[in-house]
């Protein structure tokens, strides 16, 4: 039996996903573009447009009770990709030639997708009575999440094996050595984007995602590994072991710009098709 989500909420700019809305209406499912160098994952703009509509239907239709994508109900997946499918051009990714990464690419980011809509949760959990008044955050009905979800959701949060992960999860984050400055995009997807609207390479990416508006690193730790990369590769030893190990991977050469701008789905199949 085909899910699908609850009839979206009236709200507006990016939480309503309007440019994905207006490219649907057009009459043609958006195709994604994935990173086919490291991680498979979707990259760019159709990247953000993917992660916020999964993002906007995990809230509205799916508990955020267990620890992990991995472990929700499988209906409940089945009616995201349902969902999903309605949107983006499933088809074309399981036509290519490496479907098998690009839906491990499309599963990372879901993943990710479901942490941070648990964690916002969370946020609301706590702000809202959390574990000293449980009276008051079960009271509490967020408009855009059904409120059998929203007790599950608490219920996962009161459990022993969560609350030991989020605490350890927390000691982890206090370990983090400096801030990343690149907006709600994920890193990879804020490169692929500069490499390709703004002919920006990967390492000064790195810096422009780690530096303030004028110009000063977040932190010394981040300026010295930028220095150290940036070293690397003004290396021609460094810069063809490189080239030799991706050529061996089938990746081509190490250079951030062999993305052809013509051809978003590189490696395609024939039978593929480009459109965006």
């Amino acid at each position: 039996m085909k899910l699908d989500a609850v009839p979206p909420k009236r709200v507006r700019g990016k939480a309503k996903n309007e440019k994905l809305r207006r490219l649907v209406k057009a009459g043609v499912p958006v195709s994604l573009t994935f990173d086919r160098q490291v991680t498979y994952t979707p990259v760019g703009k159709t990247r953000d447009m993917f992660s916020r509509e999964a993002g906007l239907y995990m809230w509205r239709s799916i508990p955020l009770d267990k620890i992990g994508w991995d472990n929700v109900e499988q209906h409940y997946k089945d009616a995201l990709m349902n969902h999903l499918r309605e949107n983006f051009n499933f088809d074309e990714v399981e036509r290519d030639i490496e479907a098998k990464n690009l839906a491990g690419g499309i599963r990372a980011v879901l993943m990710k997708r479901y942490s941070d809509r648990k964690y916002e949760a969370k946020k609301l959990f706590k702000s809202k009575g959390g574990y000293n008044d449980l009276e008051s955050a079960r009271a509490f009905h967020h408009k855009d999440m059904p409120y059998d979800n929203w007790l599950r959701t608490i219920e996962g949060f009161r459990e022993a094996k969560y609350i030991k992960r989020s605490e350890a999860n927390k000691q982890v984050r206090e370990k983090q050595q400096f801030p990343y400055r690149g907006g709600t995009s994920s890193y990879g997807s804020t490169a692929y984007k500069n490499v390709m609207f703004y002919d920006m390479d990967w390492v000064p990416t790195y810096a422009k995602t780690h530096t303030d508006n004028q110009g000063n690193w977040v932190d010394p730790v981040a300026e010295q590994n930028y220095d150290f990369v940036n070293s690397l590769f003004q290396t021609p030893s460094f810069l063809n072991q490189l080239n030799n190990y991706l050529a061996s991977q089938g990746k081509g050469k190490g250079k951030s710009k062999d993305y052809d701008s013509d051809n978003l789905f590189d490696n395609e199949s024939d039978d593929n098709d480009d459109d965006e």
